[in-house]
């Protein structure tokens, strides 16, 4: 999933997440039994104007990987303490005094006797104390995006409304505030690895 405020996520700041609702999403309650329900948005998938099946989009339930833009890789991140250095994102780190440090973006060709895939840069991080970033969804509602509270925003990882409509606007324009569209609400932990 993608997100602008990955460091609001690692610190716990971010536990909710805004996402325009598309012409082709829904929303279906599954309940594989009595005290388990997973609510689902599910994107139609139409073929010559017929709706031919449907791909999940987001699910409760689910780990999603955390990315800060689309095309780049997932975020890893190095814990306070760890190394004696501050939180720092791998993606940030590969331009800085560490990139030679990471290895950054290499695939290695050591293969250990148990395994039989290559190590990748993304072993490499995770042997030097780098964790993935992941997040768990626990609920997801639809709502109007002007339909918020003052705890909404501060779950958005900022202070106020009117601090999330700024940053609302310089993710999606400026319109797209004033249109106030419908919105999936999907609200996650931190996965801790």
């Amino acid at each position: 999933m993608i997100f602008r405020q990955v460091q609001e996520i690692i610190e716990g700041k971010k536990t909710q997440t805004r996402r325009i609702v598309k012409g082709t999403e829904n929303f279906k309650r599954y309940i594989p039994d009595v005290d388990t329900p997973m609510d689902t948005v599910y994107t139609e998938i139409i073929k010559d104007g017929d709706k031919v099946g449907e791909r999940i989009k987001w699910q409760v339930g689910r780990k999603y990987a955390v990315v800060p833009k689309r095309g780049q890789p997932q975020v890893f991140y190095l814990r306070r303490g760890a190394h004696n250095l501050p939180t720092l994102l791998a993606h940030e780190a590969q331009h800085s005094e560490l990139g030679s440090w990471l290895d950054w973006g290499k695939t290695f060709e050591y293969t250990p006797s148990v395994c039989e895939k290559p190590y990748t840069w993304q072993q490499n991080l995770i042997s030097k104390g780098w964790n993935p970033l992941y997040i768990h969804l626990i609920d997801i509602d639809r709502q109007r995006l002007q339909d918020m509270s003052h705890d909404d925003a501060v779950a958005e990882g900022v202070q106020n409304r009117d601090e999330y409509k700024q940053l609302w606007i310089s993710i999606n324009g400026e319109q797209s505030w004033y249109d106030n569209p419908d919105v999936w609400v999907l609200e996650f932990q931190v996965v801790k690895s």
